[in-house]
């Protein structure tokens, strides 16, 4: 149970600080360029993607909290795992715990800083989330495989930030639904496609020497749980690649006044990949 409680947190861990990241990148990014084609809701866009950071951050929190709790039902099973001694040790006694408190305290600062963003337009208020949230993937990255890897921390949240400026921009797009901001969208994704080339870029990259660090030979790609996991994940984010080649084509010479089917497609498609790379961390490498 423990593991899968675990599995659970790092979904809801990944896909937070994922969006978290997006936000900041439609916010200082996207959002200036669509502001200088002409006049848009400026005021409004910008609070709800503030609004959408700050509940990014809390799922953070709570997933990080769903975490010690999960570790400490691996380590003790349940009801051991209840106990208030037990939880004590695997939070703050363990080298696990350890790693977990600092996850924890970038978590909080970045929630902090979510809320002055939502309350605060100004630029610095924008960028102090998207350096907290870097500063999340890294912590993130310090744990599990990446430990395995010599500068891995640096390969995973490198890893980590290419995808939320990817995935975690499509979604905080998307989530612009009301009907002033809905029509921003189309703009957004456009304004988009320079970013998620070099996203795309970095994730293929920093994937492909995680990845064949991690399973050794080729063999090991189809004869381990982990490679067929692996094979799984690449081939998600080949459909997303595929997908997004066709809302850039789509957008670039027909011009759409609403959101194609193929960008949701691919945001769900993000999604699968985030539940993949959950159990994927989970799961012994070769």
């Amino acid at each position: 149970m423990g593991d899968w409680l675990e599995i659970a947190a790092k979904v809801l861990a990944y896909g937070a600080v994922l969006l978290t990241f997006g936000c900041a990148v439609t916010r200082l990014v996207l959002l200036p360029r669509v502001a200088l084609r002409g006049t848009v809701p400026w005021d409004d866009a910008a609070t709800r993607v503030a609004r959408t950071q700050v509940a990014g951050a809390s799922v953070l929190l709570l997933a990080l909290l769903l975490r010690a709790f999960g570790h400490t039902v691996s380590a003790f099973e349940l009801p051991d795992a209840l106990s208030f001694d037990n939880l004590r040790i695997i939070a703050f006694e363990s080298r696990w715990g350890n790693a977990w408190r600092q996850q924890l305290l970038a978590a909080t600062l970045l929630f902090g800083c979510a809320l002055w963003s939502w309350f605060d337009r100004r630029t610095l208020a924008a960028a102090s989330v998207a350096v907290l949230s870097t500063a999340v993937c890294v912590e993130l990255a310090r744990m599990g495989h990446a430990a395995t890897l010599p500068w891995g921390w640096l390969l995973h949240s490198a890893h980590m930030t290419a995808a939320g400026a990817w995935a975690g921009a499509i979604a905080a797009m998307l989530l612009l639904s009301s009907p002033s901001t809905r029509a921003l969208r189309p703009a957004l994704l456009e304004a988009f496609a320079p970013v998620a080339m070099i996203s795309v870029a970095v994730v293929a990259v920093t994937g492909s020497v995680a990845a064949w660090h991690y399973i050794g030979a080729w063999p090991n790609l189809v004869n381990t749980r982990y490679g067929i996991t692996l094979l799984i994940k690449v081939a998600m984010v080949a459909d997303m690649v595929v997908l997004g080649g066709l809302n850039w084509k789509r957008l670039r010479s027909q011009g759409v006044s609403a959101v194609p089917a193929t960008v949701w497609a691919e945001l769900l498609t993000a999604i699968g990949v985030v539940l993949i790379t959950a159990v994927l961390t989970e799961t012994e490498h070769p």
